[in-house]
């Protein structure tokens, strides 16, 4: 499960200062405050916070000169601006000056500050985990060209859900597969899909089935472990790539996925929102990454043509 970030709230209000740092401690975030700019900006020269949620209309100065100088320090640095409808312009040029979002005061939905700087968070990893790549790729120049041409590829993200999208997943497949057979290692693929869910977009529209695949995309992520990758393959169906790990061990963890979905109450749903999983294993259902997604999704397929919420092994096709 991801760990919490350091994060830095700028606010002259004392209750929006209190209500984020009771929010995101609970999100298991380290939170630290500062009612002007000025405190803010010393505050962050003794501590390169990652992450900062900064009001935009602070006394002296102001959170868009606070932004530009944090930026000046570290582009790298994610702010979120917190702005209200009488100051919805001044938000437009936080963007453009190179926030990453903007959040409406007073909060209406904690739950949709919750998911912003979860993203924002995610982008951090995201960022941290490209630095590392390069910095294993000095040290690792055979295999150089395979990872370059993922990290060419901006796009590698799913925009409703935030994990990997199709054509990132393949790619690392590739690499993994590679991976597996110069160091003779095994690695597994759970194909996950969604059961009855196009019956719950036409109950309750697209709008909520967004909603859905959001809350799902985050059950499947606090199930993971720090070495498997997720995406979503398209629609309501998903990808887990499981790096050296043997087919009961990925049992173990689908049915870990499975039981978990199953028992998270999904916001707007009244019944019970349940996932078919297919379970495959290189070498031993297939020896290239696309026979693999094959041998899992048939296995998948199987499961929910019997009614799903189920896991099933290739091998028992």
């Amino acid at each position: 499960m991801r760990q919490g970030s350091e994060i830095l709230v700028v606010d002259d209000e004392a209750n929006i200062c209190f209500i984020l740092d009771q929010l995101l401690t609970d999100e298991g975030h380290a939170v630290t405050t500062a009612s002007s700019g000025e405190a803010a900006f010393e505050l962050y020269q003794e501590h390169h916070y990652p992450l900062l949620i900064i009001d935009i209309r602070l006394p002296g100065m102001s959170g868009l000169e606070l932004l530009a100088k944090i930026k000046q320090i570290n582009p790298d640095a994610q702010v979120v601006v917190m702005t209200s409808h009488a100051s919805f312009d001044y938000a437009a040029e936080a963007l453009r000056s190179g926030a990453y979002e903007f959040l409406l005061k007073p909060f209406d939905n904690l739950e949709l500050v919750t998911a912003t700087i979860a993203r924002a968070t995610e982008k951090i990893e995201i960022i941290e985990g490209n630095k590392a790549l390069v910095e294993k790729l000095k040290h690792d120049a055979s295999e150089l060209e395979d990872i370059n041409k993922v990290l060419m590829d901006l796009s590698i993200r799913d925009g409703l859900t935030g994990l990997f999208n199709h054509r990132y997943v393949n790619a690392y497949l590739q690499t993994e597969l590679a991976r597996a057979r110069r160091h003779e290692k095994i690695f597994s693929v759970l194909f996950l899909d969604i059961d009855k869910f196009k019956r719950y977009n036409d109950s309750y529209g697209h709008t909520q089935g967004d909603a859905l695949l959001r809350e799902f995309s985050l059950v499947i992520k606090g199930c993971m472990r720090d070495s498997d990758l997720a995406a979503r393959y398209g629609g309501e169906e998903f990808l887990l790539v499981l790096p050296e790990t043997s087919k009961p061990a990925a049992e173990k963890l689908a049915e870990f996925v499975r039981h978990s979905v199953e028992q998270h109450k999904f916001s707007g749903a009244d019944a019970t929102t349940t996932v078919s999983i297919g379970v495959s294993t290189y070498p031993h259902d297939a020896i290239d990454s696309l026979g693999i997604i094959k041998a899992a999704d048939e296995a998948m397929y199987l499961v929910k043509s019997a009614g799903g919420n189920k896991v099933a092994l290739a091998s028992a096709i």
